[in-house]
């Protein structure tokens, strides 16, 4: 697990260590979350699940909009993350295999 506190540092990191989930809190004031996902999503690869107090279907959509995941609730609940995470990298591991041409 790595933290980044710039959504720069955080493509770096991205790109160099190819992560499947990439976690981005909504309440960071030095980023804009709807860049922030937009950005990590585009490349194609990571899972990106926004982190928030507030969540309602809106929020949802917008963060899938934005190429995201899902929304998680602050405070986190380790209950909710672990299903969330095992949810993501389930996707992104399907995503993969799909993407990848089956070799003979």
């Amino acid at each position: 697990m790595r933290f980044a506190s710039s959504i720069d540092e955080a493509r770096t990191s991205s790109e160099a260590n190819q992560p499947q989930i990439i976690l981005v809190d909504r309440d960071l004031e030095v980023l804009d979350w709807r860049n922030a996902v937009s950005s990590l999503a585009a490349r194609g690869g990571p899972c990106v699940l926004l982190v928030s107090r507030v969540v309602d279907d809106l929020l949802r959509n917008e963060v899938v909009n934005n190429g995201g995941y899902e929304v998680l609730r602050k405070p986190l609940i380790e209950e909710d993350v672990e299903r969330n995470v095992k949810l993501a990298w389930s996707y992104w591991n399907g995503i993969r295999r799909t993407a990848t041409p089956a070799t003979r």
